[in-house]
């Protein structure tokens, strides 16, 4: 009997699921005719998924294999892991993700065009850190960070559609307290940009890469002042989304990139 039950088992899903389906179907009052078209069915699928998954796995993995290959893309945790002695999960990720970042051509252009705009200042340093910088941490000191600086003074509660104000403010103040309605007294400032040191004038980075990424920037006024509006405008007629003026000219009608836009920083 054992040996019986081990052959059936063996017949895989594609035999099995048409034979349990059309059980089940006489059980709960379907017809015979119309359970075993359903378990057929069942079958026919199981099958088709089977083709597809082996093609895909055959066909696929040499072509993903060699773009792996061309474009130096890895998985690079277990390897960083060991390299770096990262002894914990979370300075695992921070790693890998590390690892990722100088392989993106993109973030490589725009990272260096804040650097070469304001040096020597946090508004150029990258927002995500440094691996430098990052990949030290500990679980504690996140967890320090969380609860030094998400505190309710510093939340921001947004309140929308049809409500009684004074109701919501009182079930703010209820969950969060009273001093999350007052302004935050000290909060990190970033020091003022100091437009006595230039701008780097030029930088560079070789990657052994099939495309070109060309970044160019120019410094503008801040956040606090009028013209911030008009500007944002300008920037979107001229290279936000694929219906601006420099994506249609130069992309479009010339062919001479494969992407091009343009991003006002406030």
């Amino acid at each position: 009997m054992k040996e019986v039950f081990a052959y059936v088992i063996g017949l895989g899903a594609s035999v099995m699921m048409p034979v349990i389906f059309t059980v089940l179907g006489v059980c709960i009052g379907i017809k015979l005719s119309k359970a075993l078209k359903s378990g057929l069915l069942v079958g026919v699928g199981f099958v088709g998924l089977g083709v597809v998954t082996a093609l895909l796995t055959t066909n696929l993995g040499p072509a993903l294999k060699g773009m792996t290959d061309l474009y130096k893309l890895n998985l690079p945790f277990f390897e960083l892991t060991r390299r770096l002695g990262v002894p914990d999960a979370l300075g695992t990720l921070r790693a890998a993700g590390f690892r990722t970042v100088p392989d993106d051509p993109d973030s490589v252009a725009a990272e260096n065009l804040q650097r070469a705009l304001f040096p020597r200042n946090q508004v150029g340093a990258p927002v995500a850190g440094s691996p430098d910088s990052l990949i030290p941490l500990k679980p504690a000191d996140l967890r320090r960070y969380i609860k030094s600086h998400y505190t309710p003074d510093a939340t921001i509660a947004v309140v929308v559609g049809s409500f009684d104000p004074d109701r919501a403010l009182a079930e703010i103040e209820r969950h969060l307290g009273s001093g999350a309605i007052r302004r935050r007294k000290s909060a990190a400032v970033a020091t003022p940009v100091d437009f006595a040191i230039p701008p780097i004038g030029e930088m560079r980075a070789a990657k052994d890469v099939m495309q070109t990424q060309l970044a160019v920037g120019y410094r503008t006024f801040g956040a606090s002042d009028p013209r911030k509006y008009a500007a944002t405008v300008m920037d979107a007629i001229l290279g936000r989304g694929m219906s601006s003026r420099l994506f249609q000219e130069v992309r479009e009608k010339r062919g001479l990139s494969y992407d091009i836009g343009s991003r006002m920083q406030f």
